[in-house]
């Protein structure tokens, strides 16, 4: 399983999300994650920035690039920082260059305010694309983030990989439910198959819940995705140690 969520299923994905949202449906999406990094197709030009904290509007290595029919840059601004603030952009350590004739200007400012084709609400990267993530890249994500409970591909990359191993601590606690079952109440599988998809529905309800919690900031995400795990796998180990006396 963590091959196939490696290597085989983000590349799948992305085949399947390419037909059915840009053939199917002709819904092209408009922005692009590589690496940690946005690129974006504006309405006048390109985009490229890294936004550390998606609830913030705050970008780090900010770039815009406009050019004309030919091909050649119209505009490139390049920054630091950038903030949208009180309904403008405002842009910190970086440099301005303009195409004016055949020459171009270059201005270097500690601070200036630009307007732009686009607000900070346009820059967004439609939902199916965070399943054509591989776990390595959610990872590499994650690990760029200064506070890991707040920023969103940490808890997509503890999340996932919780669930791959979510039917280790089910099989740990089921095994001995069901020899319990079993010898209390005859070896028939009437009574053990039922309790036993009741424990995998509560465990898969339990972990759902504390993935929306997480997903609220109520919760780290390391907390929310494997304290099931420790919790019903311990409870399981206990039980098999009492079968087997």
């Amino acid at each position: 399983m963590l091959f196939l969520n490696q290597w085989v299923l983000p590349p799948s994905l992305a085949a399947t999300d390419t037909i059915w949202n840009e053939q199917v449906l002709d819904r092209i999406p408009r922005g692009i994650d590589r690496n940690g990094r946005i690129y974006y197709n504006g309405a006048q030009g390109i985009y490229s920035f890294v936004r550390e904290n998606p609830k913030e509007n705050r970008f780090t290595s900010f770039s815009y690039l406009v050019w004309n029919d030919h091909y050649d840059v119209e505009l490139l601004l390049t920054a630091d920082i950038a903030t949208w603030q009180d309904g403008k952009w405002l842009f910190r350590n970086g440099q301005l260059k303009k195409k004016e004739g055949d020459d171009y200007t270059v201005e270097l400012f500690r601070e200036t305010s630009l307007p732009l084709p686009e607000q900070p609400a346009d820059f967004f990267l439609p939902e199916y694309k965070k399943e054509e993530v591989s776990l390595s890249q959610l990872f590499a994500k994650a690990r760029e983030a200064h506070f890991a409970s707040d920023n969103e591909s940490w808890l997509d990359f503890n999340r996932r990989l919780s669930y791959l191993f979510l039917g280790l601590p089910l099989f740990l606690i089921g095994l001995p439910v069901l020899l319990t079952v079993n010898q209390k109440w005859g070896r028939e599988l009437t009574l053990a198959v039922p309790v036993s998809c009741g424990m995998a529905f509560a465990a898969w309800g339990w972990w759902s819940a504390m993935q929306s919690l997480a997903a609220s900031s109520f919760l780290n995400p390391v907390i929310a995705s494997w304290t099931i795990h420790f919790a019903v796998g311990t409870a399981g180990a206990v039980m098999l140690r009492k079968q087997s006396h």
